[in-house]
C-alpha cells in the first residue's frame, strides 16, 4: 500500500497534469483524466473515512 505522504505527492501530481491534460489535451485525453480525478477522488474519500472510523459524529444529517 502506498503511503500517507507518497499519496498525496501522488494526488498533487495528478491534479497538475489533470489541469494540463484540460487545458491542452483532445477530448479523448480529457475524458480519461476526468475518470481518473474522480476516482482518485473517491479514494481520497475512502481513506478520510476510514481515517476518522470510531471517531463521534459533530451531527447526524439532519
Amino acid at each position: 500500500m502506498i503511503e500517507c505522504d507518497e499519496f498525496d505527492e501522488m494526488v498533487e501530481a495528478c491534479i497538475e497534469a489533470g489541469t494540463l491534460v484540460l487545458d491542452h489535451g483532445s477530448e479523448e485525453l480529457q475524458q480519461i483524466m476526468r475518470v481518473l480525478l474522480y476516482r482518485l477522488g473517491q479514494e481520497v474519500a475512502r481513506r478520510e473515512e476510514q481515517a476518522f472510523t470510531g471517531f463521534p459524529k459533530l451531527h447526524d444529517g439532519a
